[in-house]
């Protein structure tokens, strides 16, 4: 395991800092006798089953970064890493092509560029979003990723297109990684590796995508520079039910920092960064908002447009 993670940042392209501050932190778990053993205890679980506990991996991920002298979501953030080498041989056990596997433990490397921006340090604040791509349950097909998941809404049923969603039939989840811009042709031919991944999802020749987002609140539709983007992403998603969060906990997702209550501390560089802070100035409230794709495999049928 040594080797492989010495090799594992190159291979994903860390930043340089990255790359010596992860390895030098792994090495104080590997060489840290107590430490190990809880790594190495969760290693030889996860490669024996295939499966692993969330709870259990957190918290004994957590305990072998105290012994050894590390941040705990340095620890948490390198059982995972760890994980990669057998996930690996689940994607050749599974047929599963091996640069959906890249992609998808890609994943890791942009958390912990956020987590470096957010907070100041090498590893990741938020390693309790990572299991479903261990789980075989999320892959990253081209720009954005999908995970297989249920119709979370209770009472609002989905009746258009000759489709009838309730409240927990199986659907795709979508999710965007902040990996750079999301040019909209690449949103479009996701949709399609989806369209031809789970064939299993599909309705009547038809796929349904959702998505939980603060990216499809009112808030960014008014604010977004229309013609972009965002802003056409955001444009064929039915939005089925919206919620206000005035504390604004996903701010760090676009600027990089926790929300002060004061939009003057954010930077105001790029359109919806500048769009959002406007909107915040003027005694806007931020929040989140759920939506539907409807996909045939070549494009989205459903009308969109933000009509709540």
């Amino acid at each position: 395991m040594k080797n492989y993670i010495h090799n594992f940042f190159d291979k994903f392209e860390y930043p340089e800092e990255a790359k010596v501050v992860l390895t030098e932190a792994f090495d104080k778990i590997y060489n840290c006798e107590n430490a190990w053993k809880y790594f190495d205890a969760l290693i030889k679980n996860y490669e024996a089953t295939d499966s692993f506990s969330v709870g259990e991996t957190l918290n004994d991920a957590t305990l072998a970064a105290r012994e050894a002298g590390i941040l705990d979501d340095q620890g948490t953030f390198l059982i995972f890493c760890c994980y990669s080498k057998h996930l690996f041989d689940m994607y050749v056990k599974n047929g599963i092509d091996t640069k959906i596997w890249y992609d998808s433990v890609a994943d890791l490397k942009y958390k912990a560029i956020e987590c470096y921006k957010v907070r100041g340090y090498w590893g990741s604040f938020v390693s309790g979003w990572f299991p479903g791509f261990f789980s075989l349950d999320r892959f990253a097909l081209g720009r954005l990723q999908f995970e297989k998941s249920a119709y979370g809404e209770q009472k609002i049923v989905y009746n258009k297109h000759g489709l009838n969603i309730k409240h927990g039939d199986p659907v795709l989840d979508v999710h965007i990684p902040s990996s750079g811009r999301m040019p909209y042709e690449e949103v479009l031919a996701s949709y399609k590796m989806a369209y031809e991944f789970f064939p299993e999802y599909r309705i009547n020749g038809l796929l349904p995508i959702c998505a939980g987002s603060w990216l499809l609140h009112k808030s960014v539709f008014d604010s977004v520079k229309k013609g972009t983007n965002v802003d056409k992403f955001i444009n064929d998603y039915d939005i089925i039910t919206a919620w206000d969060t005035p504390e604004f906990p996903d701010c760090w997702r676009l600027f990089d920092m926790e929300y002060t209550g004061n939009p003057d501390d954010l930077p105001s560089d790029g359109s919806l960064r500048r769009g959002i802070v406007e909107h915040l100035k003027n005694g806007g409230i931020m929040g989140e908002a759920f939506g539907i794709v409807i996909f045939d495999g070549e494009k989205v049928v459903n009308d969109g447009g933000y009509n709540l």
